[in-house]
């Protein structure tokens, strides 16, 4: 999960991400669904985020009752031919959210 921080800080960081539109990896895992996309932090609010796929698609996250980590990444970490320079894990009992901020 990497250094453990509180969910308010995980979303300063995807503030930030959404700012400087940072293009992201973003895999879910539920029990019956998941979803992995690339994107871009859209939106941060009091209760979480969305991640804009395209012009046409997001998706929208709530992170009450989540825990959130954040790790860096050794160089040359890479995911489907992708350089990743850090990222987040978000943990609820009912999922579990990886985003990964590409170089």
């Amino acid at each position: 999960m990497g250094a453990r921080i509180s969910v308010d800080d995980c979303k300063l960081i995807l503030r930030g991400w959404c700012e400087s539109k940072r293009r992201l990896r973003v895999v879910f895992t539920h029990p019956v669904a998941s979803f992995a996309v690339f994107g871009t932090v859209w939106a941060t609010n009091d209760v979480g985020f969305s991640i804009s796929i395209d012009e046409l698609n997001m998706v929208s996250v709530s992170l009450l009752e989540c825990e959130c980590g954040f790790m860096d990444l050794p160089e040359g970490e890479k995911v489907l031919g992708q350089g990743i320079e850090s990222g987040l894990v978000v943990v609820r009992k009912d999922f579990n959210l990886v985003i990964m901020l590409l170089l």
